[in-house]
């Protein structure tokens, strides 16, 4: 669970960016966010940082 592993590591997320970070890693989906900085934290998730 991404929330709990967040937690353990002393490092967790809203619970709304948990929630869409899950979806992004189940649907298999590269997440393309501004908030590069707190999703990178998430194992497993692959980001886009379309800001830059």
């Amino acid at each position: 669970d991404i929330r709990v592993a967040l937690h353990l590591a002393g490092t967790p997320i809203g619970p709304n960016d948990t929630a869409i970070a899950g979806h992004a890693i189940a649907a298999g989906a590269v997440l393309v966010t501004n908030n590069v900085r707190e999703f990178a934290r998430v194992p497993g998730l692959t980001l886009e940082d379309w800001v830059i």
